[in-house]
């Protein structure tokens, strides 16, 4: 999840808080409480109209209540500061983003001038990326959609999750060949993981309303684990059908938990 959806989520989930103990502040009694010990014990005393009155052990509900009132009337005005600062950030951002991404739609000459540093990764990581590999040459009429990295790739799903590891400095083979038990598959991307130099797979299902697609990914799946590929461990898994596309909110979660140290 990007910075700026971040900071709107939690400036609604701070308003809707906000909105509830307003609310529960409603019920409360009228004072403030003040409570003073006195050797292993409290004393209670509530302030109304700037007076200081004594509340007995029997009164214990109202000074409950009073601290209760207290407490929320503290965690209301960190919100309000939170509230204050998350506004004014997303008022400032909001003007301010995607200037950077505009310049590169706007001018392909600037793009392509800059490319090869936006994309640049450590040494030993650029020879892995760039190396000769064995591709799938299934199909290659449904290679359509473009990459920031300029390849073709076969959805826009793909390209999403491309786009999201090119921004994070992932190198990744597309469609590399994977001998696993006499069989080869190509998994959609092959990536070597920065931090460790470990190689993980990405397999994104993008045709979970087709049957005989649900046959040879389950068998494609089976394969993988029987031969230490886990998803979860070294094995990245996306999904989507029609009605539930991919969410790059997803694709950026996953590189985070996956990718990073």
């Amino acid at each position: 999840m990007d910075l700026f959806t971040a900071a709107k989520e939690q400036h609604v989930s701070l308003r809707n808080r906000k909105g509830w103990i307003e609310g529960e502040l409603k019920k409360t009694p009228a004072g403030r409480i003040a409570i003073q010990k006195r050797g292993d014990s409290y004393r209670w005393y509530v302030y109304k109209d700037q007076k200081r009155q004594y509340l007995p052990k029997k009164s214990k509900q109202e000074a409950e209540d009073l601290a209760y009132k207290l407490y929320l009337e503290t965690e209301l005005d960190d919100i309000n500061q939170k509230l204050f600062a998350l506004e004014s950030f997303l008022k400032h951002y909001g003007a301010r983003s995607g200037r950077a991404e505009a310049l590169l739609e706007e001018n392909p000459a600037i793009r392509e001038l800059i490319s090869p540093r936006l994309l640049a990764l450590p040494d030993d990581l650029e020879r892995w990326a760039n190396e000769k590999y064995e591709k799938s040459t299934e199909h290659p009429e449904h290679l359509k959609f473009p990459t920031v990295r300029g390849e073709l790739v076969r959805s826009k799903s793909e390209a999403l999750i491309s786009y999201v590891l090119v921004q994070n400095h992932i190198p990744y083979r597309y469609e590399c060949a994977l001998p696993v038990d006499g069989e080869t598959f190509h998994p959609d991307f092959t990536i070597l993981r920065p931090f460790d130099r470990k190689i993980i797979l990405w397999e994104h299902l993008g045709l979970l309303d087709d049957i005989k697609y649900i046959n040879r990914t389950t068998h494609k799946l089976n394969k993988y684990m029987k031969n230490g590929w886990i998803p979860g461990k070294n094995l990245i898994l996306t999904s989507e059908t029609d009605l539930l596309p991919l969410d790059i909110r997803q694709v950026e979660e996953l590189v985070k938990i996956h990718l990073f140290p």
